[in-house]
């Protein structure tokens, strides 16, 4: 029964899904993602936005999918203890950051080998830059323009080998231990 409505309510092979898996608070900017989705789902109603996650403005976006008639194509399901399956099944990743530290979504989006847009800010250039996915213009626009693309057929190129990723990162905690 899960599964049956997990596949039927949100992924159907004529929409495009994007995701995002994040706590709903500021610095994740879920609102601005809404927004730029707005004009997306406008120009493409065969899109669905799936947001993963729970916090603080969960209430406030709540009341701005309301605002911009998007309670048919924009869901807040909460936090699921397994993202995965999401994740998965979903075309594209957006992460809609202002600040991130080690952006982990990205990393597990990599490694599922999904399409991604991420805002352009420190956390999320230090993984996409070499590894692949998009990195756009922290703005409605950027965003909005992203997924416009990705809709389109624009594709990027994933090279990311999680191994590889490790081995650098450990040798350059080693490094910086045997600095001190």
């Amino acid at each position: 029964m899960y599964k049956y409505y997990f596949e039927n309510a949100y992924f159907q092979n004529r929409f495009k899904v994007f995701i995002n898996v994040a706590r709903l608070s500021i610095e994740k900017d879920q609102e601005k993602l809404i927004r730029a989705f707005k004009d997306v789902n406008t120009k493409y109603p065969n899109t669905k936005l799936i947001i993963l996650g729970d916090g603080p403005l969960k209430e406030k976006l709540e009341n701005l999918i309301k605002k911009l008639k998007l309670k048919k194509s924009v869901f807040l399901l909460g936090r699921i203890s397994n993202p995965y399956p999401y994740l998965k099944k979903a075309d594209c990743f957006v992460m809609s950051s202002n600040h991130e530290g080690q952006p982990v979504t990205l990393l597990e989006s990599l490694v599922l080998d999904k399409y991604i847009i991420a805002t352009d800010i420190a956390g999320n250039r230090s993984v996409l830059e070499k590894n692949g996915g998009i990195l756009v213009d922290n703005t409605i626009e950027g965003l909005k323009n992203a997924m416009i693309d990705y809709i389109n057929g624009k594709k990027l190129y994933n090279n990311f080998n999680p191994f590889i990723y490790n081995t650098n990162l450990i040798n350059k905690f080693y490094q910086e231990c045997r600095d001190v």
